[in-house]
């Protein structure tokens, strides 16, 4: 049972609150998270037994203290034109934490969850922060690649066998080609990428980190990306950060076994996410599985009646399948949640041909929707 003060402490976190104030100020073009995180705390847990006199702790703290990963996750949200939809609060340790989902305008997806603590003064404070891409914990993530590129004479060495293995050798050989290896992954040269990933210990070349940066490293290059990801797919693969970058890869070959499978691992660790189900609805409309992709794409919206994503996905079904009585009926829907189809936009579409020319699309007429408030 949680103790009485476990109790205040939780109920004095208003999750829900931030995260729908976080969700809003993402989707107006700022920053909610650099203002809430407490660097400390993911130094902290990062840098935990690492010796005093370590001058690479020392100047692994200052890094990392000065770090911008709020701006960073801003910065990928404007490239790529994201938008934030918070899920769901749920606990990590006996402490809350907020779930979000992020869809991306050219078809990509992803996770953030932000672990929270009441501040003394009042309000939240962001102390830890998780990714379905990397699918580690900031902390967790930023230690290991730390103690992969700690000199070999450092103090703080003596824990990376502890780690990795006393067997993986760490000259400063080892640590220049793995600097080199982390500088071409993070730039997204995949050429360089290859070239260093190669001159790694091969223990290291089967570490999950070592794996994950691989794969965000050739991500440029087709052929070095199916080969990374079919690599930390064969090693992890339960592992959802491996199921979400091997999605693409999957669909663009056509393996639609294989995307169904990536989406069921990461709805197992995720929960529901009323946008893995447009995503399958997307995968079994390509295989032409036109009744169980509708199915998948009626429960979209349900869950979000608001998402436009999920009534076009329903709309390709119901065109696929010619059922113009249907295609009529969401395309109302459609129109009320915010979408611009007119007749003349119809016309012009190939895509809707044949419920134009059918009773159906001659007798359809946009309904009429309520004015946005001033």
């Amino acid at each position: 049972m949680m103790t009485t003060l476990l109790v205040a402490v939780l109920s004095a976190v208003p999750c829900e609150d931030f995260a729908y104030a976080a969700q809003n100020t993402w989707n107006e073009g700022k920053d909610p998270l650099t203002p809430a995180l407490d660097l400390h705390v993911v130094v902290e847990r990062a840098t935990e037994g690492m010796p005093r006199d370590s001058a690479f702790a020392r100047s692994f703290r200052d890094a990392t203290l000065t770090s911008k990963l709020g701006v960073e996750v801003r910065n990928t949200l404007d490239t790529a034109k994201g938008v934030v939809v918070f899920l769901r609060c749920r606990e990590r340790a006996g402490f809350p934490t907020a779930l979000f989902s992020v869809r991306y305008e050219a078809g990509g997806f992803g996770h953030f969850e932000l672990e929270l603590r009441p501040r003394r003064s009042g309000g939240v404070r962001v102390v830890d922060f998780w990714t379905s891409f990397d699918a580690e914990w900031t902390s967790v993530n930023l230690r290991r690649i730390g103690l992969l590129m700690a000199p070999a004479a450092d103090p703080v060495a003596a824990l990376r066998a502890k780690l990795f293995g006393e067997g993986v050798p760490f000259t400063d050989a080892h640590i220049t080609a793995m600097s080199a290896f982390n500088a071409a992954a993070r730039a997204g040269d995949a050429k360089a990428t290859e070239q260093h990933f190669t001159e790694l210990h091969p223990s290291l070349q089967k570490d999950r980190s070592i794996m994950s940066l691989r794969t965000a490293g050739t991500a440029s290059d087709p052929n070095a990306s199916s080969r990374a990801v079919e690599a930390f797919t064969a090693a992890f693969p339960d592992d959802p950060s491996v199921a979400l970058k091997a999605f693409d890869s999957h669909f663009t070959r056509k393996e639609y076994d294989a995307c169904l499978e990536a989406l069921d691992v990461l709805e197992r660790t995720l929960g529901l996410d009323p946008w893995l189900e447009v995503l399958r609805a997307r995968v079994e409309l390509a295989a032409n599985h036109l009744g169980v992709a509708t199915g998948h794409a009626d429960r979209a919206i349900e869950l979000e009646p608001w998402n436009l994503q999920a009534w076009f996905t329903a709309l390709d079904c119901a065109v696929a399948r010619k059922d113009h009585s249907r295609t009529s009926r969401l395309l109302d829907g459609a129109v009320k949640a915010g979408a611009k189809y007119t007749r003349e936009s119809l016309g012009a579409s190939d895509a809707f041909k044949d419920f134009m020319r059918s009773p159906e699309g001659k007798r359809w007429r946009p309904p009429a929707t309520e004015p946005e408030p001033e």
